[in-house]
């Protein structure tokens, strides 16, 4: 298992997740990352504002970019991921 972390960042600055998540690997991690992006999304969209510049970012314990997913996208394409 690797430690993932999933960082939330917009044009006002990231809020870093410090704590992160023990996961088997890059894909569950991908995974874990759409379904955080569709709920942050989903909440926003509820409240009525979609930040438009908003995505999570998946590092992983060695601090590699592993994914990169717009939180707009993540509720038009929920089964997409950069």
């Amino acid at each position: 298992m690797a430690r993932y972390f999933f960082n939330f960042v917009d044009n006002n600055g990231a809020a870093a997740d410090l704590v992160g998540r023990d996961l088997p690997d890059d894909e569950v991690a991908k995974s874990e990352a759409r379904k955080l992006a569709a709920d942050l999304g989903t909440d926003h969209a509820i409240r009525g504002s979609i930040p438009a510049e908003a995505w999570i970012e998946v590092i992983d314990q060695a601090q590699r970019p592993v994914a990169r997913l717009p939180v707009a996208r993540a509720i038009k394409e929920p089964n997409r991921i950069t």
